[in-house]
């Protein structure tokens, strides 16, 4: 037969087609690598062994306000299962209930409805807990001033009702930034359009995808902005293909986020063998 026949997946579909095969270079796809067996024990795992900071129990107070700040319905990020194992421990420290809210990081995405809160965060955490959509709009944002190269920086003004923020996502391989995960969900997560727009257009000043890169201009403006905002601490996880937990990451928001970046590569980084000129990538 003279072509290869191709599928790739696309949400809950596939999409198929045929590819001559003299004109086919190499198919490349993220490595098999197995989810953690026990996920709460990961995630107390990452808790009791924090890179770059204290303890989660010696950041915060009985009196400290939290700030939960987790990814939306266009992630992985399984925040049903790491939210409670974190509640349990501010709760466990005397932090009361009406202290602890979370804040869904939308960037410039749509609101979550209601029945997606719920899907998304569990009946239990929802029924229990003050969920707030972030909003685009100026009373519901605070200004922090300007980066280094410019950028005016709006953030939810949630940030300024906190003694503790804590930034809760994945790191998986990202074109503008190079990885999301760590300072990305303060920006685009939670700040205004317009820094979310001057950020963005940092990543397509270069002739080249940042792509995989840890350092680089754009990741250099969020961890600012990130710093402004005062959040200082993240939980970060690198998922596999199916959506499983590999290693879990809490502390430093840099340097949490890099050690977690070394198995994020583990996952997603694979060679090639030589370069074509298209490339057909999905990302269901």
């Amino acid at each position: 037969m003279n072509k290869m026949q191709i599928s790739i997946p696309y949400g809950d579909k596939k999409i198929s087609f045929a590819i001559p095969r003299k004109n086919m270079g190499e198919i490349i796809s993220p490595r098999k690598v197995d989810s953690v067996k026990n996920v709460n024990e990961e995630i107390n795992r990452a808790l009791d062994n924090p890179v770059g900071s204290g303890k989660i129990e010696d950041l915060v107070s009985k009196n400290t306000k939290v700030l939960l700040i987790a990814d939306d319905l266009t992630r992985k990020t399984p925040v049903a299962r790491i939210i409670p194992v974190l509640i349990q421990r501010f709760i466990k420290k005397g932090i009361k209930k009406e202290n602890i809210k979370i804040l869904i990081a939308l960037g410039t995405h749509r609101p979550m409805t209601e029945e997606e809160i719920s899907m998304r965060f569990g009946q239990d955490i929802t029924s229990r807990f003050k969920i707030i959509n972030h909003s685009l709009d100026t009373a519901d944002l605070l200004d922090f001033g300007f980066t280094k190269n410019g950028t005016f920086i709006q953030v939810n003004k949630l940030v300024k009702w906190a003694d503790f923020i804590l930034g809760i996502g994945a790191i998986i391989p990202h074109h503008l930034c190079g990885f999301s995960g760590g300072a990305k969900i303060i920006q685009p997560g939670i700040c205004g359009s317009d820094t979310t727009a001057q950020t963005h257009l940092l990543g397509v000043r270069w002739s080249r995808s940042l792509l995989g890169e840890v350092e680089n201009v754009v990741r250099e403006e969020m961890e600012e902005i990130a710093l402004k905002a005062g959040m200082r601490h993240i939980f970060n996880v690198v998922l596999n293909t199916e959506g499983g937990i590999v290693k879990a990451f809490f502390g430093d928001y840099k340097m949490a986020f890099r050690e977690g970046v070394k198995t994020a590569k583990n996952v997603y980084g694979v060679n090639f063998n030589f370069r074509v000129p298209v490339v057909i990538a999905g990302s269901y």
